[in-house]
């Protein structure tokens, strides 16, 4: 019976440590997706400026204004590929 009692004591450490490690583990994620949503929201503002910048040197072409001192920037290839989407599981 003390040795039932021995390994039960000696499993719940176990999972005590466990527990802590799948804790930092999971912290560990959320950070990482935090950044990686972080990137992407400022690759969309990115987007949304450079759109309203081209819209605004339309609207002043249209108008019959001088054509910009700078060409427009070409559009950005499709970025970080190599990057895993946010596919993470809840």
């Amino acid at each position: 019976m003390t040795r039932l009692r021995l390994e039960i004591t000696q499993r719940e450490r176990r999972i005590a440590g466990l527990e802590v490690t799948l804790r930092k583990a999971q912290a560990g994620e959320l950070a990482d997706i935090a950044k990686r949503r972080q990137e992407l929201e400022s690759q969309v503002q990115a987007e949304r400026d450079a759109i309203r910048k081209a819209q605004e040197r339309l609207e002043q072409l249209e108008r019959g204004g001088n054509p910009p001192a700078t060409p427009p920037s070409t559009p950005p290839e499709t970025q970080n590929q190599s990057l895993s989407p946010l596919t993470a599981s809840y």
